[in-house]
């Protein structure tokens, strides 16, 4: 395995968290943090 470390700059983080199993739930959290982000203008490339 190849890996390499990369300085990243300070920066803010935002997260949200579901517990369970993978599936329909996962996408009721990210529609609307999706829209938050875009929202707030940090839905870029």
């Amino acid at each position: 395995m190849t890996y390499e470390i990369e300085p990243i700059s300070a920066g803010r983080a935002m997260a949200m968290r579901r517990t369970g199993p993978y599936g329909p739930g996962n996408h009721a959290l990210m529609e609307p943090f999706k829209e938050w982000v875009r929202s707030n203008g940090l839905f870029t490339e």
